[in-house]
């Protein structure tokens, strides 16, 4: 019996490779790899497929960036969106891909699922899981996580909530800049330093360049900047996005000098009141830092669940003093609406 074997889009038919996704992904996530895949994975040599036979059964994609860690940055890789067709699953041929990808010198990253999670831990991988969705609800009758519980419930969750919307309607803040294209040497600046303390993504011209500037999204993102004495501060970065339920807000990247709460607090402020103006039903983030968390849940962002990540690196450990940061920037978590 032959053995599968790993190829590149770059030597494969893309046709065919699409008609695989379209049966194997529900339809939003297929129609978004194909029309965008080539620019998330930085190229289709980052793109991958189990070939059998001169059948397709297995797809999975990587996208190359970097690390800051004890102090040194890295390449990695964000590993994602691993699939196998179903009638070949359950034969070991995941193991290819998992092989295929340990076997690199970068160090890989994930957002695995439950299941995911505990086999990359027997894997060897090493798993977090103190990150958490935080969502604050403005409209909860239009949120069906909320509906679901009834009317009784829904209430509540606005009860709860109406205390904050009514302090911050029209806040207002002198310190806060609002831009569509901002200076990116500027925010790249900033990431740079107040990464130290940090294992998280590193931020270069060429990392804004991709991720917002050539986005196909780059039209839906407003840059939250907060200066102190015409020095900025913090910068938070949010997307718009119109779903059928109504507009949602999604903060995608937060970073800046994290241990000012009152900056935090005022940048957070005016997200909220602009985003009651425009209408919108809910806003989301990322977040792992304990004292943010706090300051999240008891400013509105009272629904929340867990993420969990994890990463693999055979030569590199972490410092006891090294938090991770991530954000909805990092990996595909922006792109599947």
């Amino acid at each position: 019996m032959s053995k599968p074997k790993i190829f590149s889009l770059k030597s494969v038919s893309v046709d065919k490779v699409n008609i695989f996704l379209k049966k194997q992904f529900e339809p939003l996530k297929a129609r978004f790899l194909i029309k965008h895949g080539e620019w998330l994975h930085k190229g289709n040599g980052n793109r991958f497929v189990l070939v059998l036979n001169d059948e397709i059964i297995g797809y999975s994609g990587i996208i190359p960036t970097q690390v800051y860690i004890n102090g040194v940055t890295k390449p990695a890789i964000w590993w994602i969106d691993l699939i196998i067709s179903r009638e070949f699953r359950k034969v070991g041929y995941q193991t290819i891909f998992d092989e295929f990808i340990t076997k690199r010198p970068e160090t890989k990253l994930g957002f695995p699922n439950k299941i995911a999670a505990s086999i990359h831990a027997k894997h060897g991988w090493k798993i977090y899981n103190k990150i958490k969705v935080f969502k604050f609800p403005l409209k909860p009758n239009h949120i069906p996580e909320i509906n679901k519980y009834g009317r009784f419930f829904t209430k509540l969750i606005y009860l709860i909530i109406s205390f904050k919307l009514r302090r911050v309607i029209n806040v207002k803040s002198k310190l806060i800049e609002k831009h569509n294209t901002p200076e990116f040497e500027q925010l790249i600046n900033l990431h740079h330093q107040t990464k130290k303390k940090y294992f998280t993504t590193f931020k270069d011209k060429e990392f804004f360049k991709w991720r917002y500037f050539n986005s196909p999204f780059k039209k839906d993102y407003v840059f939250y900047i907060l200066k102190k004495e015409e020095i900025i501060h913090l910068t938070m970065i949010v997307r718009k996005i119109e779903k059928e339920n109504g507009l949602n807000i999604r903060i995608v990247d937060f970073f800046g000098y994290l241990d000012d709460n009152d900056a935090i607090l005022e940048l957070l402020n005016k997200l909220i009141s602009d985003s009651i103006k425009l209408g919108a039903i809910q806003i989301t983030v990322f977040e792992n830092d304990p004292n943010i968390k706090r300051l999240l849940f008891r400013n509105g962002f009272i629904l929340f669940k867990k993420v969990r990540f994890c990463s693999f690196s055979k030569s590199q450990t972490l410092n006891k003093n090294t938090k991770i940061r991530w954000s909805i920037s990092d990996s595909d978590n922006d792109f599947l609406d």
